[in-house]
């Protein structure tokens, strides 16, 4: 059994991108923190020892286009989620989280 269940890691995601920008309208001098606590929550999320963690986000205005692509070649152990949430006043969070087994 793989130590990530890919389907609550992508459920928790979304949870904390909807949590962060909750109420919230775009803002060009608030998206950095909003990307930078997201990616910080998801980050310790992720943490279990033996891994290597990597949480890339995004914050996009209302209108914004976001095209995503993935390709990955993974062991069993890995995990690597994407999360997308778009809130009431159309600002959209994507995020990327990649956790790879180093031991």
């Amino acid at each position: 059994m793989a130590p990530y269940d890919n389907e609550a890691v992508e459920a928790q995601m979304k949870e904390i991108l909807s949590k962060v920008v909750a109420g919230k309208g775009w803002s060009d001098t608030e998206a950095g923190s909003w990307t930078k606590e997201a990616q910080s929550e998801i980050f310790q999320m992720l943490k279990k020892d033996g891994y290597k963690i990597v949480v890339l986000c995004e914050a996009l205005s209302k209108g914004s286009g976001c095209v995503k692509q993935q390709y990955s070649l993974i062991s069993a152990d890995d995990c690597v989620v994407q999360a997308q949430i778009t809130n009431d006043e159309g600002v959209m969070m994507y995020a990327l989280a990649v956790a790879t087994k180093y031991t």
